[in-house]
């Protein structure tokens, strides 16, 4: 009976477990009596007492609550976000900011302003004035506040320092009203903390930022209102089951907190690679790549003689005491050398050979067989080479590398362990230089991501020469000891039998050191521990190829206007002006519906991309341009549109939002016809060249337009290449046609432009670029009239009106070299610079056909760089021609990111280099979707880099440097920079290093400190161009912002992404969806404050009419003037009588 009685105890249990479980699963809320005592939710219940008013009691601000309360703030925010989980109560989070004094202010509030406390006490000295001792004794706080008083009394001009004595006299009769602390004292004194940010205007609060004694400091608190399930007292819900409730029966009235079944369990740890290890496996990945073979390394004794002798170390050297050396006791000694090996290592010792007296010592055996933890993986090195040399069939040229542990009896601190992983190569091959270990250095840090390298010359027993490797760290701000390196001696390689001629280069790196270069510590403990934390790659991880081609995708929706927040962070609220930014987004053709009372009605209604191929382009860079652009409000706080009734929209903190298509005459025909008419560059496009540069991707390629000069249907204007906003005016640009004029708010096109009359024929061939004089507020515009014997160059320029200036009427005009295909530029002070490559010419192709796939290949031979000089200068029009040195590659399809003059003279230009010579794979993929994979890419994309070109138009000498190597689009500067000196550039950036990926990050260089940061988003998150925004009241070169559109292939979705310009490699500061998925573009442009600030309304009112215009069949076309009219042109004719054309 026992056995039957315990089942039927357990099975009654069983059945109030089950249930308890299942009244707990339906989440019965049952009420219980017992609360919380006020000793352990004293705040909760303050919070819900307060709240007791009724439905609409609130707590306006819990930093003011928590004041009259005498509690901490922090608590009482904890409390209230703990009420909010259970919805007693809702929360709004509140952002107030208020000045702050600094204890430097304190100080001047007591006791006065530096320099009025200097000028007192000159005051009372009298016309004899005071020594610099003297003065400190009779101020209060003595020298450091002279320091401070006597600087602003000379600038204030205050006081003046005597000649003859040297002391420093009053320069007034009276004292001064101290303005500072009168600031000062009205700051600390104001009500609240709303009316300290009031007291003082803008000047005022600047002034006392720039002397650091005020700072702006923001508090986060909460509005706190009832929630859904408000109460007086909290109840709480139990989270478990106990035995003590199954026992009572209290399961059956306690509320349980509900089960969430769709939650998944805690990760279970299974163990990690140590950070260190991810490290050693990517550096032996790399070595690898650059044919380095591993040495085996699996003995951590070894002799002394391999780990010194064979080095022609001798025997007397430090390293080989004990305090340096961990020497073994069991077996101390061994017993296996190579006798005859031994013997020569003996005799270079003692009497030297191969030019060298030796050492003249006596070589102890004994010495040479101690045991001993090796000191550097060298001793396997040693051994290596010495079996190069004794191998069956001779010596044979080998590169060896090694990465193991060594061991050093060191004093352990931030950069030294007694135990640690040595990086150590070596190649051993005929008439080996210095250089080649220089670059082999070189190469090797620069896949790592170490670019700033420097080379010391040092000694070491076993090289000469010997070099130690410097490196700049960006977080100590200095250059940092990684590594030695140096050139085998000859008294080392002789004795092992080695061929006179051949040389050995060999350097050697430690990991940790290394490392904390690599993660951006200062030290190995914190660069393990930035690798643990998730550091570990030392690259972003590889793009999503499929999410990049969804970029290429036509756009079937515009935004007429949009009014948008950021899903991510805040606006800076001095943030204010328009960014624009033009692509192609339209890539089968006729993708938009025409406007309902159209005449012409297309056959066939849009389809998606891939469906019919006729009407898809056959480069992304066909496709029909449209334009982007974000206004950033700002504070909200912007003068203009309407009168002062008329009711606004919160625009603090959000920007307005416009994407349209410029309705160009081939991008009108063919959505009128529902087809695809211009097919003129399709040959050209299915070509595989030779240069990878023809039909590059992403950036513009180099074959942009049909040869045939002139109007025509082999010709198509998309105006997809750039967006420019000057003089209050909006251009798209392309290669090969005029630019459109838009409505720089709604976006609307007005028709193409002639600039005023200034271009003089329809059918000119103007550039894609626009260059910015950023000291005079002048901008240039250039075309060229290509020919096969010969071109013209023609440079336009235009005041900050947008009108030709007066000298030589804004054009000069310069004679260029055959068939002239250029397609970026630069302007300096008083240049403006072009790079011609040299092309030959298919005579017969280029007279029957002019397909520039056929008629025209890229020569492998060096470029020209032209010097013209510009409208107003001396010799306006003068153009200095000269030969850029040819390495391989011929410097095509260059994009320019800005040029100077410097003080001798020189035009220095930086630029991103297309190495169209050193592409990858023989055939192009052109089929769509576009680059689903990283071959499918790189069939169509060209390595590029950016580097530093030099020109002395005197002594006619070019140079170039490589800046970086790594893959980089897109290079920009800040505008206010443009045609002057800069030292930071901005660019987007591939994440596999030197490897041809797509523009994917954002990278900062700066020149000067040679160092560089980067960000780098999810592998299917792709930016484009960064666009440097100009912070309101900076003048800096990277105070500002960087703008970016950023392209998500996972969703389809693109936002705008913004940066702060001094902190890229922290990442975006906000992020603002823009609404529509926009196809990767190309350039853009900001216009900040004072040129671009409208309201949302004044955007809304003029987006209204021109899509009630379009509506109406209107389009506003500009004919050889500034103003708008009706004018039937060629391309008009060809709209209406296309088919008979």
């Amino acid at each position: 009976m026992i056995p039957s009685k315990i089942a039927l105890e357990y099975y009654c249990v069983w059945f109030h477990v089950e249930e308890a479980l299942l009244h707990k699963s339906r989440g019965d809320r049952l009420l219980d009596t017992t609360t919380m005592s006020k000793n352990a939710s004293g705040v909760e219940s303050s919070i819900l007492s307060a709240l007791s008013g009724g439905p609409d009691a609130t707590i306006p601000d819990t930093f003011a609550f928590s004041a009259s309360s005498n509690v901490d703030h922090n608590s009482v925010v904890g409390s209230c976000k703990s009420l909010v989980t259970d919805a007693y109560v809702a929360l709004a989070e509140l952002t107030t900011q208020f000045y702050v004094l600094s204890s430097e202010a304190e100080d001047i509030v007591e006791h006065g302003s530096q320099e009025v406390r200097v000028l007192n006490a000159l005051l009372a000295a009298g016309k004899d004035g005071l020594g610099a001792e003297e003065l400190e004794s009779a101020v209060v706080g003595g020298g450091a506040v002279c320091k401070i008083g006597v600087g602003n009394c000379l600038k204030n001009r205050w006081a003046r320092k005597d000649r003859a004595s040297g002391r420093l006299v009053a320069s007034v009769d009276v004292a001064v009203a101290d303005e500072v602390r009168d600031r000062l004292y009205r700051l600390k004194s104001a009500s609240s903390d709303v009316e300290n940010t009031k007291v003082l205007d803008d000047g005022a609060y600047a002034a006392l930022k720039r002397r650091k004694l005020v700072s702006l400091v923001t508090r986060k608190s909460y509005a706190v209102s009832r929630g859904p399930r408000y109460a007086p007292a909290r109840t709480r819900k139990a989270a478990d089951l106990t035995r003590e409730m199954l026992e009572s029966g209290s399961w059956r009235t306690t509320p349980f907190k509900e089960y969430n079944f769709r939650t998944l369990g805690e990760a279970v740890g299974g163990g990690h690679l140590h950070p260190l290890l991810k490290v050693r496996a990517e550096f032996r990945k790399i070595l690898m790549e650059m044919g380095f073979e591993e040495m085996p390394t699996d003995k951590w004794v070894e002799s002394s003689f391999w780990n010194f002798d064979t080095l022609f170390q001798p025997q007397s050297h430090p390293a080989r005491d004990a305090h340096d050396t961990f020497f073994i006791k069991e077996p101390a000694t061994t017993i296996s050398i190579p006798e005859e090996y031994y013997e020569r290592v003996k005799t270079m010792h003692e009497r030297g050979g191969s030019g060298s007296i030796g050492y003249r010592t006596v070589f102890q055996r004994e010495e040479a067989t101690k045991n001993l933890l090796r000191t550097h993986t060298t001793a396997i090195s040693s051994q290596m080479l010495y079996k190069l040399a004794n191998r069956p069939g001779g010596f044979r040229p080998a590169r060896y590398f090694s990465i193991d542990r060594v061991f050093r009896n060191e004093s352990m601190d931030a950069t030294h362990l007694c135990e640690f992983h040595q990086v150590e190569g070596l190649v051993a091959d005929y008439n080996l230089s210095l250089g080649d270990l220089i670059g082999t250095i070189e190469t090797f840090f620069r896949k790592i991501g170490i670019t700033q390298l420097r080379f010391k010359p040092a000694f070491n027993p076993y090289t000469e020469p010997s070099m130690e490797v410097f490196g700049y760290h960006p977080d100590l701000k200095k250059w940092t000891e990684i590594g030695n390196s140096g050139m085998f001696r000859p008294e080392m390689l002789a004795p092992m039998g080695l061929p006179k001629d051949v040389r050995v280069i060999a350097c050697e790196f430690c990991i940790p050191v290394m490392s904390g270069f690599v993660f951006g510590s200062s030290s190995m403990d914190t660069a393990a521990a930035a690798a643990a934390a998730g550091g570990a790659a030392l690259r972003p991880p590889p793009p999503d190829m499929r999410a990049y081609s969804n970029g290429y995708k036509t756009a079937f929706a515009e935004i007429s206007c949009s009014l948008s927040s950021p899903t991510f962070g805040a606006l800076p609220p001095d943030l204010v002006g328009t960014y624009y930014r033009s692509g192609p987004a339209m890539f089968s053709a006729g993708s938009l519906l025409p406007p309902r009372n159209s005449l012409v009605r297309p056959k066939q209604p849009p389809v998606p991309d891939g469906r019919d191929v006729g009407r898809m382009v056959t480069h992304p860079f066909e496709g029909d341009g449209a334009v982007l652009a974000i206004t950033f409000h700002g504070d909200g706080g912007v003068a203009g549109g309407g009168g002062e009734e008329e009711p606004r929209a919160d625009t603090a903190g959000k920007v307005t939002t416009r994407f349209r298509y410029v309705r160009t005459n081939a991008f009108t025909n063919e959505r009128k016809r529902g087809k695809k008419l211009y097919t003129g560059m399709e040959s050209t496009r299915t070509v595989v060249p030779t240069d990878r540069v023809g039909n590059d991707l992403p950036l513009p390629p180099f074959h942009r337009h049909h040869l045939l000069p002139g109007l025509n249907k082999l010709r198509k204007n998309t105006s997809n290449t750039r967006a420019v906003y000057f003089g209050k005016r909006l251009l798209t640009l392309w290669s090969g046609g005029l630019p459109y004029k838009l409505d720089a708010l709604a976006l609307s096109t007005d028709g193409r432009s002639q600039l005023g009359g200034v271009v003089k024929r329809e059918d000119s061939s103007m550039g894609a670029k626009a260059a910015i004089d950023s000291r005079r507020n002048r901008i240039l515009f250039y075309g060229v009239d290509e020919e096969s014997g010969s071109s013209q160059l023609n440079l336009y320029e235009f005041n900050s009106k947008f009108q030709p200036i007066r000298d030589n009427d804004g054009v000069v005009q310069a004679k260029l070299p055959g068939l002239a295909m250029i397609y970026d530029f630069a302007v300096t002070e008083n240049y403006a610079v072009f790079v011609q490559p040299i092309l030959k010419v298919n005579g017969m192709q280029f007279m029957l056909r002019k397909d520039p796939g056929k008629s025209v290949s890229l020569e492998a031979e060096a470029s020209l760089v032209h010097i013209v000089a510009r409208a107003g200068s001396n010799n306006a029009g003068m153009m200095k021609s000269f030969q850029i040195p040819f390495d391989g590659s011929p410097d095509a399809n260059l994009q320019f990111v800005n040029a100077y003059e410097d003080e001798d003279g020189t035009i220095i230009f930086d630029a991103i280099r297309s190495d169209g010579m050193r592409g990858e794979g023989s055939s192009v993929d052109t089929q769509w979707p576009w680059a689903s994979t990283l071959t499918a890419f790189r069939s169509m994309s060209s390595k590029k880099s950016l580097w530093r070109y030099k020109v002395d138009p005197k002594g006619g000498v070019v140079s170039k440097d490589c800046i970086s190597n790594d893959q980089v689009y897109f290079g920009v500067v800040n505008s206010n920079a443009s045609g002057q000196k800069h030292r930071y550039v901005y660019a987007a950036a591939g994440c596999m290093g030197e490897d041809v990926t797509p523009p994917q990050g954002i990278t900062k260089f700066d020149l000067e400190g040679n160092t560089r940061e980067s960000w780098f988003p999810e592998a299917y998150e792709f930016c484009g161009e960064p666009m440097y925004a100009q912070r309101e009241g900076d003048d800096s070169e990277d105070g500002g912002y960087i703008l970016s559109v950023l392209f998500n292939g996972k969703e389809e979705s693109s936002e705008l992404v913004v940066l702060k310009a001094d902190d890229v490699s922290s990442g975006p500061i906000a992020r603002v969806p823009i609404g529509i998925a926009v196809p990767h573009g190309y350039h853009g442009c900001f216009a900040p404050t004072n040129e671009a600030n409208w309201t949302y309304e004044e955007i809304e009112r003029r987006a209204k009419l021109a899509d009630k215009m379009e509506s109406r069949g209107s389009m506003w076309n500009e004919v050889k003037s500034d103003f708008s009219g009706l004018g039937l042109r060629f391309d008009d004719m060809e709209e209406y009588f296309g088919d008979l054309m």
